[in-house]
């Protein structure tokens, strides 16, 4: 019998190119577990909801809109601006939501049968 600890992103930007081909949904995995012979014992998504939203706007913003920007700029406007938006996400996340479809991570943990 041995065990197994997985964390699979589904929702994140392409990484790696030209080798990224491949996006695990919290159905898929499990499916893929079972049919290799595995009971799952935990399966969580983590960052739901409009967490995972800002989580996105965030790279996005980080990555792309401010990336051609010099190091130390970078480095003075990261407080004033990622600061107020992940306050406000975590506010946001607050307010009763059963919204799990949306979301950032699967992490799984399984035993073999």
């Amino acid at each position: 019998m041995g065990g197994v600890l997985i964390t699979v992103p589904l929702m994140w930007p392409e990484h790696m190119l030209p080798y990224d081909f491949y996006r695990y949904t919290s159905l898929g995995l499990a499916l893929m577990l079972k049919e290799a012979g595995f009971e799952i014992i935990e399966h969580r998504k983590i960052t739901v909801g409009i967490r995972a939203i800002f989580q996105l706007f965030l790279e996005w913003l980080s990555q792309g809109v401010l990336s051609p920007l010099p190091h130390k700029i970078l480095r003075i406007l990261t407080p004033f601006l990622f600061t107020p938006i992940t306050f406000l996400a975590v506010l946001l996340s607050l307010l009763p939501c059963s919204e799990e479809k949306t979301y950032i991570d699967n992490v799984i943990l399984a035993r073999k049968l």
